[in-house]
């Protein structure tokens, strides 16, 4: 008999250590959620258009742009992790999603991105790569539609926004760092197709406002002028409370500001203006009619909020009705914004939950309503980097699945099938954490006096 009650002392302490210890691991797993900023969707949405596909590529790769021509072929820009110089690749993919060909490049210097990719009239292919050397410089490169080298051209500075006209012009929108002057020159230039400099014009933003700006978006309307905007970082918001730095591509209490040059390059006009008690994305963009689209979040980074203004920079719209709001963590704000033929808006961004990341996307009307928001979860890692809305309206997404630079694929979706939102677990509740470890602690401490009291009698 006392050997029975030894152990079932001795299982009754083990299994409160074991219990104590759980409770402290889903704690710590549950500290980053707010109750506020769950994802909640009850209705389960299939993809508007009945070709639907997905394809995973080879380890260590990302996928950074993706876009398609006039044929449905679709075209994806992305990188490499295993060289210290990481080369960057092109696939070529037919609209069922077969690969057309494949090609890899290197640069000499360390690779930071893939910041632009177009594609013209006849399926040539421009890459807008940036890579540091013995300073910031920038090369685009032009491969023809079977994937073969044409012409490259590098330059001084960061450029990340390409756009392609009705003639299959070039416009490049940029920076560049005088260091002798200490100045930062805001650049546009204009290529024809087979790469023969048009015009190359700058300004030094310092001459208009003391902060320095970067160029984020651009595009040409039908008189062919050229609309610019940008963000000039600021250290804060200006009811005092700061914030020690931006996460990821968003910048607290930005300026903004837009350009406009005539067909010639000269610069015409430029407006700025503050978004105070806000984040902002540098990922931006124009639609047809020079309407400016800016992704944003709240000062507490707990509402995704979209900002429209018209051609004369005037606040025309501004978005902040979505209530199924993925900001959990820094990571969940909306990456990426596409604007259709119809003027309706498309979001996405990375939904994280306790076991795992999956893609999201939200569409919107015109008018700020929504009209399909959820989720693809078919991997248990899967990250939302560019998206592509094409003139059918069907949807394309890269990005990468799985863990850390060595673990990862990049993957391309085409119109995903979207679910309900994984949700996180239940917000951590400190009173019920503390009263239940106070109760097991109790009753390991009787378990252990129980169990040196018999085996004092047994000696």
């Amino acid at each position: 008999m006392r050997k029975i009650r030894s152990q079932l002392v001795m299982i009754c302490f083990l299994s409160s250590i074991g219990l104590l210890s759980n409770c402290f691991y889903y704690s710590n797993e549950s500290q980053f959620y707010n109750e506020d900023n769950f994802l909640r969707s009850n209705t389960k949405l299939n993809s508007l258009n009945s070709s639907s596909w997905c394809r995973t590529l080879a380890v260590n790769t990302v996928g950074e742009r993706i876009v398609t021509d006039s044929s449905n072929n679709v075209y994806i820009v992305g990188r490499f992790y295993l060289h210290s110089d990481d080369p960057f690749f092109n696939i070529k993919f037919d609209n069922y999603g077969q690969q057309l060909w494949n090609t890899t490049w290197k640069v000499t210097g360390d690779c930071k991105q893939t910041s632009g990719l177009a594609v013209d009239s006849k399926q040539n292919i421009y890459n807008l790569v940036n890579f540091y050397s013995l300073e910031d410089t920038s090369l685009i490169l032009k491969i023809n539609s079977s994937g073969k080298s044409v012409w490259n051209k590098t330059f001084a500075g960061y450029f990340n926004s390409i756009y392609l006209d009705k003639h299959d012009n070039i416009y490049l929108s940029g920076y560049s760092w005088d260091w002798k002057r200490d100045e930062r020159h805001i650049i546009l230039k204009k290529f024809s197709s087979d790469g023969i400099s048009q015009w190359n014009h700058s300004f030094i933003m310092e001459d208009i406002i003391y902060l320095s700006g970067s160029p984020c978006t651009m595009m040409v309307d039908h008189l062919n002028q050229t609309y610019v905007a940008g963000m000039i970082m600021t250290s804060g918001f200006q009811n005092g409370i700061e914030y020690s730095n931006a996460f990821g591509s968003y910048n607290a209490a930005p300026i903004i500001y837009t350009c406009v040059y005539n067909s010639s390059g000269h610069l015409l006009s430029i407006d700025w203006w503050n978004m105070q008690y806000n984040y902002i994305s540098t990922t931006m963009t124009f639609d047809t009619s020079c309407n400016l689209y800016l992704m944003g979040t709240d000062k507490e980074i707990t509402q995704n909020i979209i900002f429209k203004y018209d051609s004369l920079w005037d606040l025309n719209l501004t978005i902040d009705n979505w209530q199924n709001n993925a900001i959990v963590g820094m990571s969940d704000v909306w990456e990426s914004i596409s604007i259709d033929q119809s003027k309706n808006i498309y979001c996405g961004g990375t939904n994280s939950y306790f076991s795992g990341r999956e893609i999201y996307l939200v569409k919107f009307n015109s008018s700020g309503q929504v009209k399909f928001d959820g989720a693809w979860n078919n991997l248990s890692e899967a990250y939302f980097i560019d998206f592509y809305v094409d003139s059918n309206t069907n949807i394309y997404i890269t990005g990468l699945s799985g863990i850390g630079p060595y673990n990862c694929r990049a993957i391309i979706l085409k119109n995903p099938v979207l679910g309900e939102f994984s949700n996180p677990p239940q917000p951590l509740n400190i009173g019920l954490i503390l009263t239940t470890t106070s109760i097991i602690f109790v009753c390991g401490m009787v378990g252990i006096y129980f169990y040196i009291q018999y085996k004092r009698r047994s000696l």
